[in-house]
Parts: C-alpha cells; structure tokens; sequence
C-alpha cells in the first residue's frame, strides 16, 4: 500500500510537504520512496499497472509543475519532465492539485497538464509526445477517478471533453501518435472540475451545462454522446449569455455578461459585476453554477439586473491599484454593446473576491450603488498571522501565492499599507452586506466583524450575517443557510434606487 504522508508546512509557502512512503501490509514494513515532496492536498499520485513505479507531480509555488517517477522499493526516484524543460516549463503549480498522473501500460505515463494539454512519456526515454488542447478551452479527460490506469480501447484511444465559446467537444485522443479525432459536438459548457466526469474502457460520463440549464448528465461513446439524465428540463431561459472582448494576443481581455431576457429599461440594465482577482471571469459565463462561491446569476438576471464576470489577470505585486482600470475598461466596451446604467452598478465577491470587491469600493468612489461580500479577506496585516488549528498561516498566502505581497510587511511596509483596504474604509460610499460561515480561512469571522464595525463606525450602511460553522464559500452551505444569504444578497442588491455615492 501506498500514501502519501505530510511530513511538514512550509509556511513561507503556504505549501504541505509530504514523504511517499510504502507500506508492506503482511510484515508492516515501511518503505520511504521519495521525500519532501511539494502538493497542497496529497492527491496527485498513482501506481503503475505492475505495482513497481510510482508516479507523482511536484507542485512548487511560483515554478512549473514537476513529473517524476520512484521505484516502489525504495531504490530512487527521478524527474520525467519539470521545468528544465523548456518545452514545457510554463505550467504553474495550483492547477493539478486534484489532477494525479496516470498510465497507459507499465512503462508509460500519461499526464493531463490542464489548458495545455496530453502528455505521454515513456519511462525509458523520458521524450513526450503532446497531444495539445486548443488555445482557450477548458479540457477533461474521461478517467475512472479510483483508478490509476487510463480506460483505453483496444486502438488506444482514451475520450476528452473541451468546452469553449458555448460549445462541448467529445474527442477521441491518440496519446501515443499525438493526435485527436472529434468524434460530436454540443451546445453548452464544461465545468473545470475533475470531479464532474467519469471513464471507463471505451467511453466515459460528463456533465453539461449552459449559461441557464443546470448540469446533464450525458455519456460519450464511441458512436457519440446522449443525455442520460436532465435537471429541470423545462426550465424557463431568465438569460442569454454574451462575451466582449478588446485588446489582441497575450494582452487581450474580456468580460463574459449574462443579459437578461427581454427588452432593456429606458435607462439601461442595471449591473452586477461579479469579481475575483487574478481570474480569467469571462470562462464563467457558459456556466449555470455559481463557481465564483456566492450566488447563482440567475436570481439577478430573473430580476432585471445584468451580471458580468470581467477578467482580471494580475502581475505579482501591489494588487489593489490594479483593479480599478480593468473594471472600468470592462464597464466601458460593455456599454458599446449593452445598453447599461451607470448609476445602478453593484459588486459581487467571496474570500479573495471580497478583497477585490473592497479593493474597488475604495479606488472607485461614486461607482457603485450597493455591495454583497463574503468570506471576507479585507485586513492582509491582521490576516497575515492569523492561524489554522494545525498551525499553518497566512504567510506564504500573502506574501507568495494569491496575495500578491511579495515579502513580508516589515519589509515593505508602504506596500502593505497602500495594499489595505481595511485602511481606506472612509471611502466606502456603498450600502455593504457581509456574510461569514466560517470556520473557512484563519481570522476570516473576526475580518467580517472588523469590516462590519469599520463602517458602523464610519456611519456607512453596513449589515452583518453570520451562518456558524457553514464554511468557506456560500455556494457549499446547506440549504437553510444558502437559501437565507442568497435572498438577502438580491434583497440588498435590489433594493437600492441607484444613488451612487
């Protein structure tokens, strides 16, 4: 037997690091394949189909992910493909935190680099042949998620799904001549997730979804794919889904939007801008779920408010300046194609999407007629040392990872301080709902009562729920608890007449 156990945590890095160990399960024996090996969950592992080699991916912060293979008895390990490799050694870590390596015989390895696309990699020669994913889409293997080997036909062929611009792909994949056949087509959208698909030999389950149809369940085959089971089938379109986007190559952006149906106001749509900084928001808006964590945007558009889910890449440090300008580039080419109402524009965000949210209440005042946070990460100094019950912090979150900090706050005081927007709450001239579950992140209860208080005492209109022990993110709460925040987020939302300021 097998497991991957955590021998540490990096804190600078926000990063477990574990220890592949071998267990002889008739004499107890414990075998220690590989050491020190970055991963955030311990997941990204399997065995070969003869039980001598184990592959696994190394998963470093800031650094392409790592391929590498250990022998079972404990006699070495070595990297397949990492980021000496310039072919490919621009794939950041974070990506594959649930996506383990996998095989197609004994002495080759499969890996499914998410956006990128297949690599298979013999043991002997370590020489890939890739099999690309289309610039842009989102792609999911069809593999059995408790399996360590690929499904394969007798042909070799394992089954992909890929999703872009409202349509679904099913493909046959040639991992080791490196091509793919599409074998159909279909309307609708993909999730990320690996845990929205299935494989077996020869086929696989997926779900499909669209901007307003929930998930399907649908089976690819080799003759195509049929839906086996639909969510509401007669539900009602309250939407239709649209993508705007401005600048060319590398430097492009867009901004996905769900227009409701029907014909406009004579003052335009009013706005609900669903924010989360460092994320490409416009892959969102072919999707019913709401993977932003904190509203389904179908309770808007059903009520005449727009929602738009902008891109908001970001370079490495000093995160908050950097907000305000591709919100408003987003507002802008929005209003060349929606008609909208600038003066009924709302804001949206969950955990780092509160931290943007704030982050734009503060550098865009007279903006926003209302906002709706939650899991809030609004104070980086108070959050920085804040613990997690195994000891872990927030360090290496904020200087690292999501953060964006670069170094300490010692270090770089200014930075930290110009980087707050707890800081700054004088202004804030928005209405703002906050609601908490907790427990999420460390400190994440005690910043929704700071924020909370920080505008009580500044006089500005402010409200506060707390759903205890709910978690992270709204969308995971039980009903009760969801069904109660949601419509209090479109009550507050609403409600407001849009005197902006």
């Amino acid at each position: 037997m097998g497991c991957l156990r955590l021998r540490r945590l990096d804190v600078l890095h926000h990063q477990p690091r574990f220890d592949l160990e071998i267990i002889d399960l008739d004499s107890g024996r414990v075998t220690t394949a590989a050491r020190e090996i970055p991963q955030q969950y311990g997941l990204a592992w399997s065995w070969s189909p003869d039980g001598a080699t184990i592959a696994y991916l190394a998963s470093e912060q800031h650094s392409a992910d790592e391929l590498w293979v250990a022998a079972a008895d404990g006699t070495g390990s070595r990297r397949l493909i990492g980021s000496a490799d310039g072919r490919y050694g621009g794939f950041r870590a974070g990506d594959s935190h649930y996506q383990a390596p996998r095989w197609l015989d004994h002495h080759t390895v499969i890996w499914h680099r998410e956006g990128e696309g297949f690599l298979s990699v013999p043991l002997a020669s370590g020489n890939p042949t890739l099999v690309p994913t289309p610039t842009g889409q989102v792609e999911q293997w069809l593999i059995d998620p408790d399996e360590s080997s690929i499904p394969v036909e007798s042909a070799d062929f394992l089954y992909s799904v890929r999703s872009s611009a409202g349509q679904v792909a099913l493909d046959q994949i040639d991992p080791t001549h490196g091509s793919r056949r599409t074998v159909t087509s279909l309307p609708g959208s993909i999730s990320p997730s690996q845990l929205h698909v299935g494989g077996w030999r020869g086929g696989g389950t997926f779900l499909i979804q669209s901007a307003d149809q929930p998930g399907e369940l649908w089976i690819g085959e080799p003759e195509g794919a049929r839906r086996i089971a639909s969510l509401n089938p007669y539900l009602e379109p309250v939407h239709t889904a649209r993508r705007i986007s401005w600048g060319e190559g590398e430097a492009g952006l867009a901004a996905g939007v769900l227009v409701p149906a029907g014909s406009p106001p004579a003052t335009g749509w009013p706005v609900v801008i669903s924010v989360y900084g460092g994320d490409r928001g416009s892959r969102r808006v072919d999707q019913y779920e709401p993977e932003n964590g904190i509203l389904y945007p179908s309770l808007l558009t059903s009520r005449g408010w727009a929602v738009v889910y902008p891109d908001l890449p970001l370079t490495d440090i000093d995160p908050m300046r950097q907000f305000a300008p591709l919100v408003r580039a987003a507002l802008d080419h929005l209003s060349e194609v929606v008609p909208i109402n600038r003066r009924r524009i709302a804001l949206i965000g969950n955990s780092y999407g509160s931290y943007t949210a704030l982050s734009l209440l503060v550098t865009m005042p007279k903006t926003f007629c209302a906002a709706a946070v939650s899991a809030p990460l609004i104070n980086p100094l108070a959050s920085y040392g804040a613990l997690y019950a195994d000891g872990r912090s927030l360090e290496g979150f904020w200087e690292n990872a999501q953060g964006r900090m670069g170094c300490p706050p010692w270090e770089a005081p200014q930075r930290w301080l110009e980087n707050n927007p707890y800081l700054w709450l004088d202004r804030v001239d928005a209405p703002v709902l906050i609601g908490v579950g907790g427990p999420g992140l460390p400190g994440e209860e005690a910043q929704a009562e700071q924020l909370f208080a920080g505008l009580r005492r500044l006089g500005r209109r402010a409200e506060l729920r707390h759903y205890p022990r709910e978690g992270h993110a709204p969308s995971s709460w039980g009903t009760a608890a969801y069904g109660d925040f949601a419509t209090r987020i479109v009550d507050w939302i609403t409600g407001h007449d849009g005197r902006v300021g």
